[in-house]
């Protein structure tokens, strides 16, 4: 576990959420649902708010409405992406996806960068 957790409401008391619990974080109007290992959680929070208050470096914004943990990510393509152990993948919106490509780490030469016309 990495250390980092955070505290929601649940029946009028605080329960703990471990951060590397969460794989995807998806908007769904004044909430959020939060796919984690063992099912999931709604929240009353938006998602630019919840992404605030977590690691930036652990969560990806893939879509206006789907942000994803690093740690879960199996692969990546220009429309979606698969994590770990889950169906179908999260959409990859075009905005974002430039965004989200400049802050992986990728090993080979290849750059997936969209190419800029002229």
């Amino acid at each position: 576990m990495s250390g980092h957790l955070f505290f929601y409401r649940h029946d009028g008391a605080l329960k703990k959420l471990a951060i590397d619990e969460i794989i995807i974080i998806e908007a769904a109007n004044n909430y959020v649902k939060i796919h984690k290992r063992g099912g999931i959680l709604m929240l009353r929070t938006t998602l630019d708010a919840a992404l605030n208050r977590l690691p930036e470096k652990q969560f990806l914004r893939v879509h206006r409405s789907f942000a994803v943990s690093v740690d879960y990510i199996d692969m990546i393509s220009k429309k979606a992406v698969f994590m770990k152990d889950m169906e179908p993948g999260v959409p990859v919106s075009r905005q974002h996806y430039p965004e989200m490509i400049k802050q992986i780490i990728i090993l080979d030469g290849e750059s997936p960068e969209p190419k800029k016309s002229k």
